[in-house]
């Protein structure tokens, strides 16, 4: 009975997305999760578009650049990257051939300030693993964070992060309501040595 249920073929759920993919039955969310043309949303507020990282990327680049400041950066060099907290995120691009999408967040709660990066991309070998580091100076005081693994979404949410966030106090807050960050992301060491 396992082996006739194992040679039932399921389509991928993300045929409409362009996946040509069929899991054995049982096996399925193996392949769901890791599939590369897995939906992901577009980070901008009042946007609904749905479609694949690759995909995603072009949508933005042709619906959002007249709204939004973008900014581009090169993997393995820092950037100034000055963020107004009442904006709460920022997209940036990756110039590079993988075409990825990465929302910067910053979330003002009553004890300060949490900021986070995340690659808008679904966990594929094909995207790649990311590493960051972010630093926050103010009068003399510098602040830093270094995350070994980025978080991979294919939905930027908008809920206070649980782990991998630098968090700056109110006291070390400008008081015009600035972030100035200098951030760096890296394409992981385990992901170059497979390159």
């Amino acid at each position: 009975m396992q082996s006739v249920l194992e040679s039932i073929l399921v389509p991928c759920p993300n045929v409409t997305f362009g996946c040509t993919k069929n899991s054995s039955y049982g096996k399925e969310l193996t392949h769901e999760k890791e599939c590369n043309v897995a939906p992901c949303s577009c980070p901008v507020e009042d946007c609904d578009y749905i479609g694949s990282y690759k995909d995603l990327y072009d949508h933005y680049d042709l619906t959002q650049l007249k709204r939004f400041t973008l900014d581009y950066f090169s993997c393995g060099n820092s950037f100034n990257l000055p963020m107004k907290i009442s904006d709460k995120k920022i997209v940036i691009r990756m110039e590079d051939t993988k075409r990825l999408l990465f929302a910067v967040q910053c979330f003002k709660e009553p004890c300060g300030v949490y900021v986070t990066v995340s690659c808008i991309a679904p966990f594929t070998r094909e995207v790649g693993a990311f590493s960051y580091y972010f630093s926050y100076a103010v009068d003399g005081n510098v602040m830093s964070y270094v995350s070994t693994e980025m978080k991979r979404v294919l939905e930027v949410s908008s809920q206070v992060p649980k782990k991998n966030f630098m968090w700056i106090p109110h006291c070390l807050l400008r008081d015009d309501g600035w972030l100035n960050i200098v951030l760096c992301i890296k394409i992981s060491e385990n992901d170059q040595q497979n390159m």
